[in-house]
């Protein structure tokens, strides 16, 4: 039966009916028990088979770093042989799963170096690609492709987004993958539709389609927190942030390029596109992609999905537009004027296309489905549907109120703490509608750490903390307390780096000279307000 269905879908390919990548694509179906079941074996043998790999290397890493990269490498082909022989049998295949995952590790520990990490990560880069074009399984091949992204785009701007030195943005990377994933799209389109290359065809499909999805992600990523989201904790573990200041030109040229190339892709490939109204919307999110620099690439991206049927990932694109559109609200380069008035007028612009300028039905862009179809949407699908716009409200709210409630939490149980300012860049310090804020932090902590640092805090009666050390893990004395540090913008942070407040009272918050946080016993701090010099009120 499986050798009758290759031939039907090769035979497919040569008539031109599919494209090669689809076929390639097919994996063969397994009861979802089966794969589980079979999965958790596996990944139980693969324990034992680890920690034996362990218990063999030598002892001493650091002078032996050679020895993990030879038995990385041996436990690679391995994997790649076993998952060769995944079409026999699922157990093996996973094993071989399990075996990538080791391997690779070993590999990456075995060539990392503390004084070259921009060198390390473009290594293990350069592995996942390797490994992505090399596996048989279409799914490994997207996740592998996925993290090529990931690990390419902190090799090239590490220094940016951990240490706040100079160096390349992460969305001037995102933006090269962005192309590139373009070109690739190019090169697929011109060997799907040939026999001989299916098999090429579909290995580059689902690398295309790995790699995009993280593109647009981290191109998300970068724009920061957004709506609803920015009380909550999803913002502050992604380590990419947007650098180029809003509207900075180079930046903001290139978002504004790409969003008319997506206008214009789009008219090219639907003619009934090719209206007034239509490019009332491109110049909308041309406008929007001036002020949100990460905006035009997605907008591209989520185009050119559209235009080639690739839905799921036209989806995702459309979700991450969203998000920095709704990143712009906290954008701190533009006053909330600004923002306000530039959101209302792009809205205003285009209830007034929807209202008066689209035609009454929507313009056909795809050939209507044959008369036997039936045209309306089944109910049990639309049922679904609607439970899942549902579901997504409810999760929504639960997201939101979760966050509110541990912040009120915190407000009312947390120990009152004051924090004295250090100086900042006068020309900084007021923004119209915020006050940058700065802390003296000990001179043992490494600024190039991730998010966890906690620092040791001395606090006296009057609540004033005197910032000591970091803490390592041993007892703290009885007038002593956690305090923990977040990054934000590329610098360490206690909870904040700047207090809003509304336009025309900048005068009034000039005066600050402490910040007001409430600390919970395990350190975790929220800004509440500002203090004067002898911790008056403002």
């Amino acid at each position: 039966m499986s050798k009758r269905m290759d031939g039907i879908l090769q035979e497919a390919v040569t008539q031109g009916l599919i494209s090669g990548a689809v076929a390639a694509a097919q994996d063969k179906e397994r009861p979802w028990a089966v794969v589980v079941m079979t999965a958790i074996a596996a990944w139980f043998a693969a324990i034992p088979l680890g920690i034996l790999v362990v218990l063999a290397l030598p002892s001493d890493s650091t002078q032996n770093q050679g020895a993990f990269v030879a038995v990385g490498v041996v436990v690679l082909g391995a994997a790649l042989a076993m998952l060769y022989q995944g079409g026999k049998s699922l157990f093996v295949e996973q094993l071989g799963v399990a075996s990538l995952i080791v391997g690779t590790a070993l590999v990456g520990f075995g060539s990392f170096d503390s004084k070259s990490v921009q060198s390390s990560l473009g290594l293990m880069a350069l592995l996942t690609m390797i490994l992505a074009a090399t596996v048989p399984q279409a799914w490994l091949r997207a996740l592998l492709a996925a993290s090529f992204v990931s690990l390419l785009t902190l090799s090239v701007s590490y220094r940016q987004v951990y240490s706040a030195a100079a160096g390349v943005p992460a969305e001037y990377v995102l933006d090269f993958m962005a192309f590139a994933w373009i070109g690739g799209h190019v090169v697929l389109r011109r060997i799907e539709h040939q026999p001989g290359n299916a098999r090429m065809a579909g290995a580059l499909e689902s690398i295309l389609t790995g790699a995009g999805a993280m593109t647009v992600l981290l191109l998300a990523a970068c724009s920061g927190k957004t709506f609803l989201f920015g009380a909550g904790h999803l913002s502050n573990v992604l380590p990419f942030r947007t650098s180029a200041a809003a509207g900075a030109t180079s930046a903001a040229l290139v978002s504004v390029a790409c969003a008319l190339l997506a206008a214009a892709w789009l008219m090219r490939q639907w003619p009934a596109l090719r209206s007034p109204w239509f490019a009332a919307v491109a110049a909308t999110a041309a406008c929007l992609g001036w002020f949100s620099v990460t905006l035009g690439a997605v907008l591209l991206v989520c185009a050119v999905c559209a235009a080639n049927g690739r839905r799921n990932l036209a989806l995702l694109a459309a979700a991450a537009a969203l998000w920095i559109v709704g990143a712009f609200y906290y954008q701190l380069a533009w006053p909330l004027g600004v923002k306000a008035a530039l959101l209302a007028a792009c809205g205003a612009l285009l209830g007034a296309v929807a209202r008066f300028a689209m035609p009454a039905e929507a313009p056909a862009l795809a050939p209507h489905p044959p008369p036997h179809l039936p045209l309306h949407v089944p109910p049990a699908r639309e049922r679904w549907r609607r439970l899942a716009i549902g579901g997504a409200g409810a999760v929504v709210l639960v997201v939101a109120n979760v966050a509110i409630w541990e912040k009120e939490a915190l407000i009312r149980d947390g120990a009152p703490v004051y924090v004295e300012l250090a100086p900042v860049d006068p020309r900084s310090l007021m923004q119209g509608d915020y006050m940058a804020l700065n802390y003296a932090l000990p001179s043992t902590v490494d600024l190039s750490a991730a998010d966890g640092t906690t620092l040791v805090a001395r606090r006296a009666p009057n609540g004033v903390a005197t910032l000591l050390r970091v803490h390592k893990g041993e007892t703290l004395a009885a007038d002593e307390m956690l305090i923990e540090l977040v990054r934000k913008n590329g610098r360490l942070m206690i909870a904040s780096d700047a207090w809003y407040f509304a336009e025309g009272e900048a005068e009034r918050w000039s005066r600050a000279r402490y910040g007001e946080f409430r600390i919970d016993a395990k350190g975790k701090a929220l800004l509440v307000g500002l203090r004067g010099p002898r911790l008056e009120a403002l």
